[in-house]
Parts: structure tokens; C-alpha cells; sequence
């Protein structure tokens, strides 16, 4: 009998800015930008995938500027979800995320980190892409992944021309089992009225 050794792709493409005057409400906190590729891919190996079997993960690749990539610590709280370190991933400079964002315009370059070809597929017009992918084999029952993303965009773009957007890609085998493979979260996707602040 021959075993097949399957690894699932997953793309984790995030398009967005946080507002940095979202965070400055929950504390301070500090952001060490990445400098390289290298640094991205070391990144996600040691802060994104700790505690993941190693022999299980492959291909991990960046594509974008690798100063819109950075390692956060001294988090915050955000609705009910408690962050005290992880990983930023902005389409302008991470470092600039830990600044207050009082302006109803956009305060941050951007990175010129180009586009991609999954997120045109579900937003057209991508710009600054920031995108991480890697291949790996489950070894549970579940596999989760816990985000908080947050637009300089909302709530002034809304229904606009301009529109942050957070993909995130499963592809592979049995991947049939998941209700939705392929998902996205647009700034245009948010209740407006529902905006808190």
C-alpha cells in the first residue's frame, strides 16, 4: 500500500491597515518591523507557527515589502480578544500602526508591495499586497487561526472607491470539509452603523 503525504496550502493574504487610534485606546505597545524576506519567513516560523511540528511545514514565502511585516509585544485588548504579542501586517509600514490616527485621510505610506492574483479575485484593484503562504499537514482534528483586523479606511471608505480587504486561502486535499475554503473580510463588508467609537 503507498502513503501519500498531504500538505495543505494556505495563503494567508492580509490587505489592510489598523488604525493606530484603535490601539492607542487599549495601551501602548512596541513593533519591531522586519527588514528583509528572511526575517518575514523566520518570523512566521518561530511567532505564527510556534508549537507546530516543524516536519510538518513547507514553503513558507513572502511577497510584498517586508517593512509592512513586524512582531508586536505589550498588546492590547480588543473585543474581548486579548493580543499581547503576534505578528502586524499593514500595506504601509508596520511601525507606523503604533501611532494615533486622529486624521480622516491617510496618514501612513504605502509599501508598493504590488498585487495579487487570490485577492483580485475577490477585490479588483490591489495595491500593497502583503502576503505570506506556507504548506503544512494537520496533525489534529481542527486547525484555527485567530486575526483582528482593523482599515485607515473604515469607516470614511465605506461603499467607496477604496477598500482594505483581509483574504484568507485553504486549499488542498479534503479541504471540501470546510464550509467556506475561501474567505474575505472588506472594509465594505462592515456595518457602518454598527462602528462603536
Amino acid at each position: 500500500m503507498k502513503r501519500h503525504i498531504r500538505f495543505l496550502s494556505v495563503g494567508i493574504i492580509l490587505l489592510f491597515l489598523m488604525p493606530a487610534s484603535l490601539i492607542a485606546q487599549f495601551g501602548n505597545f512596541t513593533i519591531i518591523p522586519c527588514t528583509d524576506n528572511a526575517s518575514v519567513v523566520a518570523l512566521i516560523d518561530t511567532v505564527f507557527l510556534k508549537g507546530v511540528d516543524p516536519s510538518q511545514i513547507n514553503n513558507i514565502t513572502f511577497k510584498g515589502n517586508p517593512e509592512a511585516v513586524g512582531y508586536f509585544y505589550d498588546g492590547f485588548m480588543f473585543e474581548g480578544v486579548q493580543t499581547k504579542k503576534g505578528i502586524v501586517m499593514s500595506t504601509g509600514n508596520a511601525v507606523n500602526l503604533a501611532q494615533d490616527n486622529s486624521c480622516t485621510v491617510d496618514q501612513n505610506s504605502t509599501t508598493n508591495g504590488g498585487s495579487d492574483i487570490d485577492l483580485n479575485m475577490i477585490s479588483s484593484g490591489i495595491f500593497d499586497a502583503c502576503v505570506i503562504e506556507f504548506d503544512f499537514k494537520p496533525t489534529n482534528q481542527i486547525s484555527s487561526f485567530r486575526y483582528i483586523f482593523g482599515s485607515e479606511e473604515y469607516p470614511e471608505y465605506v461603499g467607496g472607491s477604496f477598500n482594505d480587504v483581509f483574504g484568507f486561502f485553504l486549499m488542498g486535499w479534503n479541504n471540501k470539509r470546510i464550509r467556506c475554503p475561501h474567505w474575505k473580510l472588506c472594509i465594505s463588508d462592515l456595518l457602518y452603523e454598527y462602528d462603536r467609537s
